[in-house]
């Protein structure tokens, strides 16, 4: 902060240079001080150290796409486990969320949360081939759950809510069944992943309990009724845009249909015996209570209502749209005698083509794409690359945001708005900020989202005296304005 910097500083803070390549002990230290867990920082570090020196958005996105279809492998698993090996239906639920702006969204935000998300699905798979499978095998798949959820701990701290009530759901099954001693053996394998991920990172602790997020976490988490019922209202809204988009056709819809085999479920068991000990069945109420219970937790205790938080139930959702579907077609074909599977496959294809046709109109995009940025890192690099820039900011940590735009100008210096009355002093220290004419350059001013950003622009336009401002790009999280005389065009040449 309040500091002149050249290009090479930025640069310098987005690659990995040549002797700084795999240094895991780095990034250790970074994420100690930050209020996220390492392992996924540490594989995207890796990824950056085959390349020194060098930036790319996609050592972030290969990395995301990697996990995405590693997701999508084990949702095929899984579904495979619930809708039988060799039917076609298996493939609903991966398609499904991969055709999803909800699945599109995680794997064009570029942190942990794909991650996330594939390690949730493979602990709800493994937990699935706990429940049927046998005990010559339990102790191998109890030492895999334990090491999914040391890496899920180390990805993101909402791991621990997911598997919690999962497990809680795993461990009223196994003692309806009293068999405690399964119970306990899960309950043991559960402390020694939970265990490991504290050994090998022990700030996890201090991040969850006294860390900023964590306390922001807790004092939401004792907020009262009416601020959850506000909170799971917002957090509703942006689960029907990740599925549904604006298509009230598919949110109705998909309420009625579920209204329908509810109702017709009832009626089919009324008349017959209760069968005991379908694992599928309750399994699938595994998961219909345990996303709702996340869905609820995190809706209560998130720091800010932004999908991201939720991406971690986004492919169980696509699952249970998917044996939706298949149930409605099993109605279809008791009552219709169509053939069977093809009404879910129906439902499924108009699905993916509501969805598509969306992405095609541009009326329902996934998040993350932030349209335009290119064009405007483009005009920033090839118009406005040697006049100043000012960021008016709260902190040097949010200078992120815009990197890649500071990296294109030749002379930047970032400070708080508390001191922008001494840019006259401050700007008269950079060589290019006064022509030989006497008339001054151009000048890009970024505004934090922190500060009112329009009002921040214009009293800075006032003091230093520009006859024109302009917003070049809004990009989410600041405001870039371009303020010039109006005599004067384009890197301070005369129009």
């Amino acid at each position: 902060m309040e500091h002149w910097h050249e290009p090479s500083f930025y640069e310098a803070y987005l690659t990995v240079s040549a002797d700084e390549r795999f240094s895991y002990d780095i990034v250790y230290a970074n994420q100690e001080q930050d209020v996220h867990p390492p392992l996924f920082y540490c594989i995207l570090h890796t990824v950056c150290s085959l390349f020194p020196g060098r930036f790319s958005k996609w050592y972030g996105l290969s990395t995301n796409l990697f996990f995405f279809a590693a997701a999508l492998w084990m949702l095929y698993r899984l579904s495979g486990k619930l809708c039988g090996d060799s039917g076609i239906l298996r493939f609903l639920p991966p398609v499904i969320y991969s055709v999803s702006a909800g699945g599109l969204s995680c794997v064009l935000y570029i942190r942990m949360y794909m991650m996330l998300t594939f390690f949730a699905v493979v602990f709800a798979f493994l937990l699935y081939c706990l429940m049927e499978g046998e005990r010559a095998k339990e102790r191998g798949t109890l030492l895999q759950l334990a090491l999914v959820t040391t890496a899920g701990l180390l990805t993101q701290y909402y791991f621990l809510i997911f598997a919690f009530f999962m497990s809680v759901c795993y461990m009223g099954f196994r003692a309806c069944r009293r068999e405690w001693k399964r119970a306990l053996h899960y309950a043991l394998a559960m402390a020694f992943g939970i265990g490991l991920g504290i050994l090998i990172f022990p700030a996890l602790l201090h991040h969850i309990f006294l860390g900023d997020k964590g306390r922001a976490s807790m004092a939401n988490a004792a907020g009262s009724l009416g601020y959850l019922q506000q909170r799971l209202a917002a957090y509703r809204k942006l689960m029907a845009a990740a599925f549904f988009g604006k298509s009230l056709m598919w949110k109705r819809g998909i309420l009625l249909l579920a209204a329908v085999c509810v109702f017709y479920g009832i009626f089919r068991m009324a008349g017959k015996k209760r069968r005991r000990g379908d694992t599928k069945l309750l399994y699938i109420g595994f998961i219909v209570l345990s996303v709702s219970a996340y869905f609820v937790v995190v809706a209560k205790i998130s720091t800010d209502v932004v999908d991201r938080y939720q991406f971690l139930i986004f492919p169980f959702a696509a699952l249970l749209l998917a044996l939706l579907f298949a149930a409605v077609s099993r109605i279809a074909e008791e009552l219709c005698h169509i053939r069977q599977g093809s009404g879910a496959l129906f439902l499924a294809a108009v699905y993916c083509l509501t969805c598509l046709s969306g992405y095609r109109s541009g009326n329902d995009m996934p998040e993350y794409l932030y349209s335009g940025y290119a064009d405007a890192l483009q005009l920033v690099e090839e118009q406005y690359s040697d006049v100043p820039g000012i960021y008016v900011t709260k902190g040097d940590h949010l200078v992120i945001h815009n990197c890649l735009f500071l990296a294109k100008q030749q002379k930047t210096y970032p400070l708080p708005a508390e001191k922008i009355s001494e840019l006259p002093d401050i700007l008269a220290s950079a060589p290019q900020y006064v022509q030989n004419d006497g008339r001054k350059t151009p000048l890009l001013l970024y505004v934090d989202i922190y500060y009112p950003e329009e009002e921040t622009a214009e009293a800075v336009r006032r003091l230093l005296g520009y006859r024109m401002r302009k917003q070049l790009y809004d990009n989410v999280y600041t405001q870039i304005y371009l303020l010039e005389d109006g005599e004067t065009g384009q890197s301070g040449k005369k129009r």
